[in-house]
């Protein structure tokens, strides 16, 4: 009995030495004498998990964790599709979410057709209207239109602008002989030589002055009426006190003065003031160039 005690008595002092020297069974807080080396990993939240921190002791490995966060529709993780559009079928972007499988479409493209060009089927004529078909490249849809009734031109003849004639091309029905004008272009404008005596004129009977236009074959001109003087003598006036001065020419036919040069008038040249004869108190003074007057009262 007493051998049996003696094993189980060491039995127990090795137990609980292993409990003393190591934490691995023990919780964080049974063991106060054990101090923990912790190594932190943060785990990101996703669209259906919720994110943390965990803590591991290097030395035991007991973990723990803690600030949790909850889980966020901004962390799902989608793969992107792009569905493309049919004659009947919208396209779009389909946004897949690999954690969840939430789906989200976005950038929706109509459905439609893809057309060829408009080919002719019936040609328009003069009186009567044509007919058009353009197909779909994908599916067997079609779609037909009417063309208006149509002349069928030739290439058209150049009629060029004249100085006073606008310029245009014509156009001549090939089946019915109608004709058109189009591109339309404006009057190129006269243009003009040097002035010249046209029908000679006097002091008394009108004249004309013309310029010719110079382009080839027009007879374009522009003229004016002159009324001509011959200002074949030199005359000249002195200036008085009462009239201006000039110097010009006459007409050697009519008599007609051209003045070209103008003088101002001079002043009077006055003789001292003298009493009025037969007025009292007043005074009196003439000019000795042309006899101007003037009076004033005695002060």
């Amino acid at each position: 009995m007493t051998k049996l005690f003696s094993t189980l008595l060491i039995a127990c002092l090795l137990i609980g030495a292993m409990f003393m020297v190591s934490c691995d069974l023990f919780p964080e807080d049974t063991n106060p004498e054990h101090i923990h080396e912790w190594e932190d990993t943060v785990v990101e939240p996703t669209c259906v998990a919720e994110g943390y921190t965990i803590h591991v002791c290097k030395t035991c490995g007991y973990e723990r964790r803690d600030t949790f966060v909850e889980p966020t529709a901004e962390k799902h993780v989608y793969i992107e599709e792009t569905i493309a559009p049919t004659c009947t079928e919208d396209g779009f972007t389909r946004m897949t979410c690999s954690t969840c499988g939430d789906v989200v479409e976005k950038d929706v493209v109509a459905a439609h057709h893809s057309w060829s060009n408009w080919v002719v089927v019936v040609e328009p004529s003069c009186a009567d209207k044509g007919l058009e078909r353009r197909d779909c490249a994908y599916c067997d849809e079609f779609e037909y239109r009417e063309t208006n009734s149509a002349h069928h031109f030739d290439a058209g003849v150049v009629t060029a602008p004249g100085c006073e004639t606008a310029g245009y091309t014509t156009y001549t029905c090939t089946l019915c002989g109608y004709q058109k004008k189009d591109n339309t272009t404006k009057a190129k404008g006269h243009t003009f030589g040097e002035w010249y005596v046209y029908v000679d004129s006097t002091c008394t009977t009108l004249g004309e002055s013309r310029r010719d236009c110079q382009v080839e074959g027009c007879d374009g001109y522009e003229s004016k009426v002159i009324l001509t003087h011959h200002y074949d003598i030199a005359v000249s006036k002195a200036p008085t006190c009462d009239q201006y001065g000039y110097e010009g020419s006459q007409c050697v036919d009519c008599g007609s003065i051209r003045i070209e040069v103008t003088y101002e008038k001079l002043e009077h040249s006055f003789n001292e003031w003298h009493d009025v004869i037969g007025g009292p108190n007043q005074e009196q003074r003439e000019c000795e160039s042309c006899g101007h007057t003037e009076y004033r009262n005695k002060d």
